[in-house]
């Protein structure tokens, strides 16, 4: 979208288009060294790695085991009580 072909461009728009707090935790996660010159992949990587918070899948036990069929209900209605 802003086409930028130049791998220090497409450095700089990434980094840009970061919140100043994700943009400090690039920096302490994986360096002023690496931000300079990492690919665009391995800074879409480390973005995300830093951005996202990863939920555990046992979050979503409760939700499963409060499911509940009614007779003749098809399984693809099943929605949590």
């Amino acid at each position: 979208m802003a086409n930028v072909s130049h791998p220090q461009d497409v450095r700089n728009e990434l980094r840009s288009a970061c919140s100043p707090s994700v943009n400090s935790m690039l920096f302490i996660f994986v360096g002023p060294e690496a931000l300079n010159t990492a690919i665009e992949e391995e800074l879409l990587n480390d973005i995300k790695c830093v951005a996202m918070k990863a939920v555990h899948p046992e979050v979503y036990s409760p939700q499963f085991f409060a499911m509940r069929q009614s007779d003749e209900e098809p399984i693809t209605s099943l929605s949590p009580e």
